[in-house]
């Protein structure tokens, strides 16, 4: 590919190439459907009936699977509406608006009433360009001035019809889909990879965490034990959390104070800022600094690891050295005076033998809870060794940056992917075939 200069013409769309048209999407298409409103019974086989939450960018990576299923005849009537999806647009137009797949496959499915179906006249406008500019954020700022501000917001047929799109040739067209379509490939391949680093990762944590596997070095042919966690090597051992840990909790601001945006010498940790590993900076709160000395005694340091207990429970993680010190939520607690290798502590934690064990033991209510006793009493299968114990976490800790850096990699390739859509679909960068 090589890029083109042009001249540009002021149109309501903004400035185009002057080779370019302005049409209303009425104008080319084949037209808009939708089916009527019907939410299906449970079944087990039948027709897919697609709603939001299962749609991909690509109708070929829909698990159909995991789709509610309608019968045999509930299809002959909805599908009358609309009849042979391959190569059509799907929108959603209630809530998530703007969530879109192109339909690249010959397959009898059926879409919810939430969205709706798009069919490009193929003679001016490619379903795949199409698919690219619901994607833009040119077309997001059309949505936002059309969208139907009312107890669900949405977005209607009629609102689409009357969209503006501006249009260069088809053969340009095609070169402008090509492009995206090779950096999608990219970060389609990039995804693939991080989804099988993680699996690999899962698969040496179960393997790690339970002697199951003994690094080089720390091999030992006496056998295997069987305990509360099952099967461990016999010169490893279970100890309870609270043999190896303090398990301590966090504390709230005092009735009638809230937290500020303005930064002040006591920043205050939540279970919004927590993920798995660590703390998120940019949203961070701060504690008034005339309540700060009342909750002083609930603060976690750089040696300590926080576990979420309440919404969204066992979130572990460690915190970075910035927040040395920070106020921790009442809905966290932390492990501290730790005995054995803090980051296998933080393995374990985050491992299956512990999350299922969360998932399994928390308080039913209308906010899940993990109760401080419980944290207490997880049992923790310890290598004999802190060597030991470190090698396992560093081992982990290398897969995780591997992924991590696999996941720079395709965020990178998504905000470029971003700059080129609202570049090649606006004609402000024109690509020529090489």
């Amino acid at each position: 590919m090589e890029l083109i200069e042009t001249e540009f013409k002021q149109t309501e769309v903004g400035l185009i190439p002057v080779d370019w048209e302005v049409f209303v999407l009425s104008d080319v298409l084949n037209g808009i459907a939708d089916v009527d409103h019907y939410m299906p019974q449970s079944r087990k086989d039948g027709i897919p009936y697609v709603m939001t939450g299962n749609l991909k960018e690509l109708a070929s990576n829909i698990n159909f699977n995991d789709c509610k299923k309608i019968s045999a005849d509930d299809y002959k009537r909805l599908s009358k509406k609309i009849k042979n999806l391959k190569g059509d647009v799907i929108l959603a137009r209630y809530a998530t608006i703007g969530t879109v797949s192109y339909v690249d496959i010959d397959f009898d499915f059926v879409v919810s009433y939430s969205c709706v179906t798009v069919k490009s006249n193929p003679s001016k406008l490619l379903g795949m360009f199409l698919f690219y500019y619901f994607k833009s954020s040119v077309f997001e700022i059309e949505v936002k001035n059309k969208v139907n501000a009312n107890t669900q917001s949405n977005v209607g047929i009629g609102d689409l019809n009357t969209m503006k799109i501006a249009l260069p040739t088809l053969q340009e067209q095609d070169i402008i889909v090509k492009a995206l379509s090779d950096v999608d490939a990219l970060i389609h391949s990039l995804e693939t990879l991080i989804a099988k680093k993680k699996a690999i990762k899962q698969g040496a944590m179960q393997e790690l965490l339970t002697g199951k596997t003994r690094l080089v070095g720390f091999e030992n042919d006496k056998g295997y034990q069987q305990t509360e966690v099952g099967l461990i090597p016999v010169d490893w051992e279970v100890r309870l959390a609270s043999d190896i840990a303090e398990v301590r909790s966090g504390k709230r601001l005092p009735k009638g104070n809230a937290l500020q945006d303005t930064e002040t010498s006591q920043p205050y940790i939540r279970v919004a800022d927590m993920f798995n590993g660590g703390v998120e900076l940019k949203n961070i709160k701060y504690v008034p600094e005339s309540v700060s000395l009342q909750i002083s005694n609930y603060r976690i340091y750089k040696d300590d690891i926080f576990i979420s207990v309440a919404g969204t429970l066992g979130i572990c993680g460690m915190i970075p050295l910035i927040l040395d010190g920070a106020n921790l939520t009442e809905n966290a607690n932390r492990f501290t005076n730790i005995q054995c290798d803090k980051k296998f502590l933080l393995y374990i934690l985050l491992s299956p033998l512990i999350q299922n064990l969360i998932n399994s033991s928390k308080t039913l209510g209308a906010q899940p809870k993990l109760a401080l006793v419980r944290i207490r009493n997880f049992a923790i299968p310890l290598p004999p060794t802190l060597k030991e114990q470190r090698a396992i976490a560093e081992t982990l800790s290398n897969m995780d940056q591997e992924i991590q850096t696999l996941q720079t990699k395709k965020e990178k390739y998504q905000a470029i992917k971003q700059g080129m859509m609202q570049e090649l679909l606006t004609g402000k960068t024109r690509l020529i075939s090489s």
